[in-house]
């Protein structure tokens, strides 16, 4: 059975982030639907943008981690292993970083950070990211960052500052 948030919760909903959900109606266009959706606010959207959830598939909703989930995420970032990145083939190295981003794992963003800033600093033939991994690694930190952030109670730029002061040494895991 799916889970039934409350007006006022904070939950993850996917692409979109931190949201708040401001209201448990049907659509506003709905004339004869009496389907109930979620409406959300996305904390971290430069737009004032809204979303409208279906209450009843919450595939890409979820609840946020809890403090300990996070500092234990965070605890992580040292050990984690590096995604398998291609320097020869981009189609399917991004397919397979589009595929980390829409699972919607903590876990899963903060290797793919990992993984992109250590391409970007050690990367063979040299190191430097493409454009489409740039726009990839925003996408992960603007989610993850966005969701410690409010779990930890600090700002998402003080958790990508935390992050960036990370050691990543170099290995080869290059393909």
């Amino acid at each position: 059975m799916n889970q039934m948030y409350q007006k006022t919760e904070l939950v993850f909903y996917g692409s979109a982030g931190v949201c708040r959900i401001t209201d448990i109606a049907p659509l506003p266009s709905a004339t004869k639907e009496n389907k109930l959706y979620y409406t959300l606010v996305p904390l971290f959207s430069p737009f004032a943008e809204v979303v409208y959830a279906p209450v009843q598939t919450n595939a890409l909703l979820r609840p946020l981690l809890t403090k300990a989930q996070a500092q234990d995420c965070m605890a992580q970032f040292q050990t984690l292993p590096l995604l398998p990145y291609q320097t020869i083939n981009h189609k399917s190295a991004h397919a397979f970083y589009l595929e980390i981003l829409r699972s919607y794992i903590p876990l899963s963003y903060l290797r793919l950070i990992k993984t992109l800033r250590h391409k970007a600093l050690y990367g063979l033939p040299r190191p430097k990211l493409c454009q489409k991994e740039q726009q990839y690694l925003k996408q992960a930190e603007t989610l993850l960052c966005g969701e410690l952030a409010v779990v930890l109670q600090t700002t998402p730029a003080q958790i990508r500052a935390w992050l960036y002061a990370q050691d990543i040494t170099p290995c080869c895991v290059c393909m």
